[in-house]
């Protein structure tokens, strides 16, 4: 089992952590995850159990990984060849229970999301979107779903009925930093 460069944190004894993995301070990795080789995990990092990120995975400092994500698994799309391409989440972000981020498609594309988002249970960030700061993005519905290609800039989606709002529309839901309080 490897441990990786800067380890200064908690990581469970049953968790995978590749020699090439640069992690910063005070990060904690619980039981069962794996971090493959090339991951970048910035300070203040929580990966919760049962966490698989693997290939150019750069995450922020103080992101939430909720059990059973995924990031960074090869993208869902007939053209990807293998080539080695990029996942860039911002900081202070929370990725809930078994939501699944791609990295872009071709060589050194890049999916990215911004910093302050919320990505609930079971959402999917395909292959080269870019999603902007403080997006809410909820679970998956066929119809709302966010596809190669399109990007959120700074927006939310209103939690009751999936439309983008902007933070300026008087429509959107108000800004908290008590994500309990929206649901």
């Amino acid at each position: 089992m490897g441990r990786a460069s800067g380890e200064q944190g908690r990581i469970h004894p049953t968790a995978i952590v590749g020699e090439g993995v640069t992690l910063g301070a005070d990060v904690g990795i619980g039981p069962f995850s794996i971090v493959a080789d090339g991951a970048v995990i910035g300070d203040g990092c929580e990966i919760a159990s049962h966490v698989r990120i693997e290939g150019c995975v750069r995450l922020g400092p103080r992101n939430r990984i909720f059990q059973g994500a995924v990031l960074g698994s090869p993208p869902q799309d007939l053209k990807y060849r293998g080539e080695p391409s990029i996942l860039d989440i911002g900081a202070d972000n929370m990725i809930r229970e078994y939501a699944t981020l791609n990295p872009g498609t071709a060589a050194g594309e890049v999916t990215r999301v911004g910093s302050g988002c919320l990505l609930m249970a079971y959402s999917h960030v395909a292959h080269n979107c870019a999603i902007g700061d403080g997006v809410i993005l909820e679970a998956f519905k066929a119809e709302d779903s966010l596809t190669s290609g399109p990007s959120l800039d700074d927006l939310s989606l209103d939690p009751l009925s999936a439309t983008p709002v902007s933070p300026q529309d008087e429509t959107a839901p108000p800004a908290t930093d008590d994500l309990n309080g929206l649901y």
